[in-house]
């Protein structure tokens, strides 16, 4: 891969990692941020909320602007909001004015993965695209996992606000990389006007394509399972913390393996032996991580075979959505619509288990790892009948 090339990606990871970070290291703030707005502890969490409500309503406008105007554009103004959303935060005087910026940086989000991923897509061959997008998986699941804990060390020097404005120096940085070295892949000279109508009707034409339903369902169900851990397992291993590290470092570390599965296999094997591959390993994991757990056997043990299933979705994200964008291209959709369309999905999906999580009250693993067989079941069957040939 040309340096140029490589250059690209690394400056785009960053600024998504920064926006990962955003919702995820101020975690152990969240008690100082209760105290110094004098707001409830519901409320203080509700900070989370906004920023995830922020990154899916915009999420499906981001898709047509960008294919209309440009990939370049909506990420470098993208980038523009999110560092002056976290410099507003650092600075809110009020809690109202802290949560409307705090919906903004998250709807900064939407056009980094929108037009980002889309000129990722655009700028490289196939086999390329699906590599580079498995290694900044690889990176950006580390945001999630390390996010609380380089919070709090930052804490232990400075007041809250101090974080955001890392934040917002980590995202200065990273649109100054992009500034220079992001392509344009879109001609908007000659792009077709924009039209809210014509985009709506596109978005209902790819939910109707032949297997487009069921390979986003796929993706969503898969994310979904571990989506589900990370809310629960804060609970599972409460009175444990030594615990929670070492299984979270079991489950990342697995799942990046997957993604370097990706990266050696893809050029051998394809992105459709990859994702049945996928497919059947995370459903083996599930299932042998849920009879453990149902049949009370040592944490260690069900939580080590149910580490099958994030090396399975390590394998499975990246080469199920290149394939998904190959067949919609081929079908003549704008790729910005179908970024759109795929990431507004899966951040519904994040806001519909974060939600169900708490209402069902899930705080063990004999709950949670049956849930996770059930979804990953239902995952292999749609992408099974999704990769079938249209």
């Amino acid at each position: 891969m040309k340096s140029m090339t490589l250059r690209f990606p690394l400056a785009l990871v960053l600024l998504e990692s920064t926006l990962y970070l955003s919702q995820d290291m101020y975690l152990p703030a969240l008690p100082a941020v209760q105290r110094d707005f004098a707001v409830s502890a519901a409320l203080a969490q509700a900070t989370f909320t906004v920023w995830l409500l922020g990154a899916t309503v915009l999420q499906p406008l981001i898709g047509p602007l960008s294919d209309r105007h440009g990939r370049r554009r909506i990420v470098l103004v993208s980038a523009a909001l999110f560092v002056a959303a976290s410099a507003g935060c650092a600075a809110a005087p009020g809690f109202a004015g802290f949560m409307l910026l705090r919906a903004l940086q998250g709807g900064a989000l939407c056009g980094v993965l929108a037009a980002g991923y889309a000129c990722v897509h655009e700028s490289l061959g196939s086999h390329d695209a699906v590599r580079t997008q498995a290694w900044m998986s690889a990176v950006t699941v580390l945001a999630p996992a390390l996010g609380p804990l380089l919070g709090a060390v930052l804490l232990l020097h400075w007041a809250w606000p101090a974080l955001f404005v890392v934040l917002a120096a980590l995202g200065a940085l990273a649109a100054a990389m992009l500034q220079r070295w992001m392509p344009e892949t879109v001609d908007a000279a000659s792009a077709a006007r924009l039209s809210w109508r014509r985009s709506a009707a596109a978005y209902l034409a790819l939910l109707v394509q032949r297997g487009t339903p069921e390979l986003l369902g796929a993706a969503c169900l898969l994310l979904a399972v571990l989506l589900v851990w990370n809310v629960t397992a804060p609970f599972v291993f409460a009175d444990d913390t030594g615990s929670f590290v070492a299984a979270q470092a079991w489950l990342y570390a697995m799942f990046i393996v997957g993604t370097r599965v990706v990266a050696r296999q893809i050029g051998h094997r394809g992105a459709d032996a990859l994702v049945r591959a996928g497919l059947h390993l995370g459903l083996l994991g599930a299932a042998l991580g849920a009879a453990a757990a149902r049949l009370r056997l040592p944490t260690w043990c069900s939580l080590g075979a149910f580490g099958l299933y994030p090396l399975a979705d390590g394998m499975v994200f990246a080469p199920l959505l290149r394939i998904m964008l190959e067949r919609a291209s081929a079908a003549g959709h704008p790729m910005g619509t179908v970024m759109a369309l795929w990431i507004t999905a899966l951040n519904l999906v994040g806001v519909g288990c974060t939600l169900g999580v708490a209402w069902a009250g899930w705080t063990q693993l004999h709950e949670l790892l049956p849930l996770a067989a059930l979804l990953a079941a239902g995952a292999w069957a749609l992408g099974r009948r999704g990769l079938r040939k249209p």
